[in-house]
């Protein structure tokens, strides 16, 4: 089943992604299939997924975000960080734009690496 709350952002998360590497059914059954956790409240919502390590060691990353900036800052990523703590998770993760490194640094974010692109 598809929760309702990643259905009411569902457009907005399809507006994020580069069709050319990720579209949005793929999402869909990624969810569907229980591999990406919604988190959220009527306002914003994110999706993470575990990331394993050879170790059996696991990070929880966030995938994809909309919404309410303010919310998911102050709100829902620190629902998601306990629960990775919960779990014994050592790191929770964000990929994104430049921009969330700004923004979430008072929140005990700080680089960890960078991926440069060119596309051919």
């Amino acid at each position: 089943m598809i929760p309702p709350l990643y259905l009411r952002f569902r457009d907005a998360f399809a507006s994020v992604l580069d069709p050319r590497t990720h579209e949005i059914s793929w999402l869909d059954q990624q969810v569907w299939a229980g591999f990406m956790r919604v988190w959220g409240d009527e306002t914003a919502c994110l999706l993470t997924e575990d990331k394993r390590f050879p170790t059996g060691a696991f990070e929880v990353h966030v995938m994809i975000a909309a919404g309410d900036m303010e919310t998911l800052v102050n709100r829902t990523i620190h629902d998601v960080e306990e629960w990775a703590r919960q779990r014994g998770a050592l790191f929770v993760t964000i990929a994104s734009r430049k921009g969330w490194e700004k923004i979430m640094r008072p929140h005990g974010y700080g680089h960890w690496q960078s991926e440069l692109r060119k596309e051919v």
